[in-house]
């Protein structure tokens, strides 16, 4: 490869690190912006039960803190979101909450984003390495 090639690839992989530092960045502030409530899944009573599209769970738990705190959040996201390895969603009603077990983290787009971007980067790693050894003649 020549070495224009290998200084755009340094570029990019400089570009995707500048990225994925933004992102994380942004995002912190709009946790911070957001003042999303703090909540326990484990606190709260959760009843199984069964829909259209198979089992799921669902809790009307309104004296609970933290059902009211993932009521809150859930409303700043249109009303579903995803948590872990569960899809969780409101009712029209808007006082009940359903969750349903999906597939896990890694799954999530986010950390997909991630992942690629730190492919990128042991690559553009690799590459530089293998291009200053081969213009030190090794």
């Amino acid at each position: 490869m020549n070495s224009e090639f290998g200084s755009f690839l340094t570029k990019l992989c400089n570009f995707l690190a500048a990225l994925e530092d933004a992102a994380a960045e942004l995002r912190q502030q709009i946790v911070e912006l957001a003042s999303i409530p703090e909540w326990d899944m484990k606190n709260i009573k959760w009843e199984p039960a069964e829909g259209p599209s198979g089992p799921y769970e669902r809790s009307e738990d309104v004296n609970s803190r933290d059902f009211k705190a993932l009521l809150k959040e859930l409303a700043m996201h249109g009303g579903k979101m995803r948590v872990g390895d569960f899809f969780m969603w409101t009712f029209k009603n808007g006082t009940v909450i359903g969750r349903k077990k999906c597939g896990s983290k890694a799954d999530d787009p986010f950390q997909h984003m991630q992942n690629s971007i730190k492919s990128l980067k042991r690559a553009g790693e690799r590459f530089e390495g293998a291009a200053t050894n081969k213009g030190n003649g090794k």
